[in-house]
């Protein structure tokens, strides 16, 4: 119903990402990319804690690990490659870091207040000030608007030097509509 027809959306994924290669006009990456950065990056200070919970696993996590894996692997097929597209995987993976967390008898607590703080500081610094511009900036855009007349020329121009998806209230759109609808 909110496709309006039949729609199988994984087809839909192959079709744009596999078959048409669509993706790989938004950047590509080698291969390995996941395994050397995107994984690491994704799992953060949690990776020894990870491996370290992979080795000590029972085999009924098995199918865990070999999902976890697949899911990489299968991405790594993949010209186009996003840190978001393993995000999925991380559940699975914090199993194997509580499972490594469990078996450290006497540094446990100095272990969950170092992670605690190893992933709060980069949370508080990407919340409140990372990639801050484009929001405030259109404070400042509203003001610009609010003190113009739109019934007498020129209204105010502003020229967007950056990719489309990064600041809100923007839509590719002609000359004159992009001017009155930032100026609303």
């Amino acid at each position: 119903m909110f496709y309006g027809k039949w729609t199988l959306v994984q087809y839909n994924f192959l079709k744009f990402n596999v078959f048409h290669n669509v993706a790989e006009f938004y950047g590509s990456h080698p291969w390995h990319w996941y395994f050397t950065q995107g994984f690491v990056v994704v799992i953060g200070p949690h990776l020894p804690f990870f491996l370290y919970g992979c080795t000590l696993a029972s085999k009924r996590y098995r199918i865990m690990l070999i999902t976890i894996v697949w899911t990489v692997m299968v991405y790594s097929c993949l010209a186009h490659k996003e840190f978001r597209f393993i995000y999925p995987v991380l559940p699975f993976c914090m199993v194997f870091c509580g499972i490594a967390l469990v078996n450290l008898r006497t540094w446990r607590r100095p272990t969950a207040c170092a992670l605690l703080v190893s992933n709060l500081v980069p949370a508080l610094y990407t919340v409140l000030l990372h990639q801050r511009g484009t929001l405030d900036v259109m404070g400042h855009l509203q003001t610009l608007c609010d003190n113009s007349d739109p019934s007498t020329p020129p209204l105010p121009e502003v020229l967007f030097l950056m990719p489309c998806h990064s600041t809100p209230f923007y839509r590719m759109s002609t000359r004159s509509h992009r001017r009155q609808e930032l100026c609303r």
